[in-house]
């Protein structure tokens, strides 16, 4: 029974009795784990067998037991403790029974298995107590890559997870290999008491370096993981190059962003220098021109044409009739808005050279009015703090009261007007809110009365017209509400009623002498004239059935001038239209020229007309000047009139367009200075009339 190792197992199994510990030790064994004193069991690794033979019996074997595998109970003595070659105290359990628990290691074609008792941190480190003998078998295991993964963080004794509190915490050897403290301890102390008996000096278990109980360093962490080394070392690397590639990636981008600055700053320069040179060219011009009318005639034409035949006469045109437009000259381009930032409409103070655009940060809901000096234009604009709106501001006019105090009136989208105190006698002061007009909906224009400088008028988005008293602004003084049941014509066959909708009125005027105040409003369908009483229907000025949309109405009480520019059907051509009108009780409105232009009008851009008295002309002759966007060119148109007869032919500002879409255009006339003002979303252009 001796000689085959193999036999003596079978015969164990096969007996009534349970086989003894010193039976199976008697396998030829390539690493054993000992046996204590006492003769009770202990825990018996089975590593890689000397001889291949019964190994594989022994593997061929368990394989085949057609037994469950499902732990056991503990085997324990139940009288005096069991020597070593006599275990007939022990209750002997079925042979299929026997709990099976280990781990495969691949060696020699053939799979070993180890044989460990199941730890219980119950009892101390020297209890020694018989433990059952468990064995892992390959049924057990799932895959081989899933052991190497829980290896890692298991301990390699009894193939359970190290914790980081309790006996079994987390432990190593001075060779640096990981073990769970409860399990080094007893395999050490175990290997040490045998020293005498040939079992050898304790060991390692891994890798067999002489250690003793005085080795054992317990190691404390938060969490341990074994992880590749290799793939830790190549994700660093990859890790350092990525952060290479940033710096680089940061500071291609920050040499970019510098070469941009440096871009628009030149960009700057050259469009100033252009600006420069094109108002030196202009007055050279207006110079020559000048000169050109001044210089003294030859005595050929002080004595008129000279008739080459006797007798027969040739008209002779009359040389004292000199049609001279009017020169326009660049005075200055004004910066008033920044990054992020926009304007949309001007407003003039009829009596200090200051113009006001609206100054939007839509990020911040930040809206107010900025402050240009026409005296100095290369100041910075100002900003009226604090801000007058919370919302885009539409609308913008300067009382044309010259006593008492002046207010500067805007219209937002905030449902609310502002009145701005601006000075009183012609005197300026520093700008204050001195009261907010609530709407109810969206203001979209606004107007001052020519006659009473305490009323004030308000177009709002629903198609309603608004009357205040700055005597008493709480609540509006009239409310003209929009075209319900349609409107009287006034240029049209009567009895075709046109609904003018909910849209918006984007214009107001107010036409001085007329019944009512003369109000004129207009949306994007018509003009219309308002009544007397706010409950009678409006009356229609522009025809009925024309296919076009209305997106601008100016007028200038002087020349008694109306303005209107239209949308055509389609979108490529625009229309202004010119009226005059008499002012008898009632409005009369009479349209004069109708100038047509090839160009379309996406965005609404607001038009002018206004007066002004030439050089050296007496006060009763005045001027007119009709200005608008061309979108095409980003540029502006001018007509000039005189008695009420306006130019075919504009006078195009030969200066280079605009970097953006111009939004608005206005005129002002102030003692021998003219001006008139362009505004795109970021800059004023301001241009004198000469």
């Amino acid at each position: 029974m001796d000689g085959n190792p193999a036999a003596s197992l079978d015969a164990s199994l096969s007996s009534p009795s349970p086989p003894s510990i010193s039976q199976i030790l008697r396998f030829p064994l390539h690493s054993q784990r000992g046996q204590a004193d006492d003769g009770s069991a202990v825990r018996v690794d089975f590593w890689q067998p000397a001889e291949p033979g019964p190994s594989r019996e022994l593997a061929r074997r368990s394989d085949t037991d057609p037994g469950p595998t499902h732990s056991a109970k503990r085997l324990r003595p139940t009288g005096a403790e069991p020597s070593t070659g006599d275990c007939a105290g022990y209750q002997r359990p079925p042979p299929a029974a026997i709990p099976v628990r280990g781990r495969l290691q691949r060696g020699g074609g053939s799979s070993t298995r180890s044989i460990v008792d199941d730890d219980n941190e119950t009892h101390g480190d020297d209890d020694f107590a018989p433990r059952p003998i468990v064995l892992r078998t390959a049924s057990n295991v799932s895959s081989a890559g899933e052991s190497e993964c829980n290896e890692s963080n298991t301990c390699p004794i009894c193939f359970e997870g190290w914790t980081l509190s309790g006996g079994h915490k987390l432990a190593s050897l001075k060779c640096g290999h990981l073990f769970g403290r409860s399990c080094i301890r007893k395999w050490l102390t175990q290997k040490g008491s045998h020293q005498g008996k040939g079992m050898g000096k304790s060991s390692c278990p891994e890798c067999k370096q002489a250690a003793t109980v005085r080795d054992i360093r317990v190691l404390f962490a938060r969490s341990v993981t074994a992880a590749d080394g290799a793939r830790v070392e190549e994700l660093a690397r990859e890790n350092k190059k990525l952060a290479m590639d940033l710096g680089a990636a940061k500071s291609e981008a920050a040499e970019s962003r510098f070469k941009l600055f440096q871009m628009q700053n030149e960009v700057r320069r050259l469009r100033d220098e252009l600006d420069a040179l094109f108002k030196e060219n202009q007055w050279l011009q207006a110079e020559t021109k000048t000169l050109k009318l001044r210089r003294k005639p030859s005595i050929r034409e002080e004595l008129g044409p000279v008739d080459d035949v006797v007798g027969e006469d040739f008209p002779c045109e009359d040389l004292d009739v000199v049609v001279d437009a009017p020169c326009l000259l660049l005075h200055a381009t004004v910066p008033v808005t920044a990054e992020k930032c926009s304007s949309r409409v001007l407003a003039f103070d009829p009596y200090c050279p200051v113009v006001y655009a609206s100054h939007s940060q839509p990020a911040k809901m930040l809206h107010t009015m900025a402050i240009v000096d026409i005296g100095n234009p290369q100041r910075t604009p100002t900003l009226i703090s604090p801000h007058l709106h919370g919302k885009e501001i539409r609308g913008a006019q300067v009382s044309p009261n010259g006593e008492g105090t002046r207010y500067l009136l805007t219209a937002s989208h905030d449902q609310s007007a502002a009145l701005t105190t601006l000075g009183s006698s012609g005197l300026r002061t520093a700008p204050k809110l001195a009261a907010r007009l609530q709407l109810g909906s969206l203001g979209w224009s606004c107007a001052w009365d020519p006659a009473d400088a305490n009323l004030c008028y308000i177009g709002m988005a629903t198609g309603r017209v608004l009357a205040f008293d700055l005597r008493n602004a709480a609540t509006p003084l009239h409310a003209w509400s929009r075209v319900k049941d349609g409107a009287c014509m006034a240029t049209a066959a009567a009895g075709d009623p046109t609904d003018a909708g909910y849209s918006p009125i984007h214009s107001i005027a107010a036409v001085p002498g007329a019944s009512a105040g003369g109000l004129v409003v207009a949306n994007s369908h018509h003009v219309y004239a308002l009544p007397v009483r706010p409950g009678a229907p409006w009356t229609q000025l522009t025809e009925a059935g024309a296919q076009r949309s209305c997106y601008s109405l100016s007028y200038d009480a002087e020349l008694r001038c109306a303005a209107a520019s239209f949308r055509t059907k389609g979108g490529q051509c625009t229309e202004h239209d010119l009226y005059e009108t008499q002012v008898d009780g009632s409005l009369d409105w009479r349209l004069v020229q109708r100038i047509p232009v090839l160009s379309p009008q996406n965005k609404i851009a607001r038009s002018a007309v206004f007066s002004f008295i030439p050089q050296g002309s007496s006060v009763d002759r005045r001027r007119g000047l009709f200005c608008a966007v061309l979108e095409a060119s980003r540029s502006v148109n001018v007509w000039t009139g005189d008695d009420g007869k306006w130019s075919g032919e504009p006078l195009v500002l030969s200066d280079v367009g605009a970097p953006e879409d111009i939004v608005d255009v206005r005129g002002w006339c102030s003692g021998d200075s003219v001006l008139f003002a362009s505004l795109t979303n970021s800059t004023i252009r301001l241009y004198d009339v000469r």
